[in-house]
This record gives C-alpha cells, sequence and structure tokens, in this order.
C-alpha cells in the first residue's frame, strides 16, 4: 500500500507543496488513483 501511495504523490499536482506526509490533494482523487493503480496491477483496465 505504501508504494501505491508514493506513485500517487509521485504524480500529484500538488507534489512539491507536501509537508512531512500531509497531502493536501481530493481525497476522493486519491481514492480513485489508488484504484486504478489497483486495476492496472491487476490487469483488469482496457
Amino acid at each position: 500500500m505504501q508504494a501505491v501511495d508514493q506513485m500517487i504523490c509521485e504524480v500529484c499536482m500538488f507534489n512539491e507543496h507536501c509537508y512531512m506526509g500531509m497531502c493536501i490533494a481530493n481525497k476522493e482523487w486519491q481514492e480513485e488513483m489508488r484504484k486504478t493503480l489497483f486495476e492496472v496491477a491487476r490487469g483488469t483496465v482496457k
């Protein structure tokens, strides 16, 4: 899970504004990114 969260942080438009692990990105966006990355990893994305 930490690896997925790190990948999300790296593609986030706010990645240069994070402070000590505090994420300012929209929580819904984070969840959607997490779901998408898991789907890609499982190969279920068309």
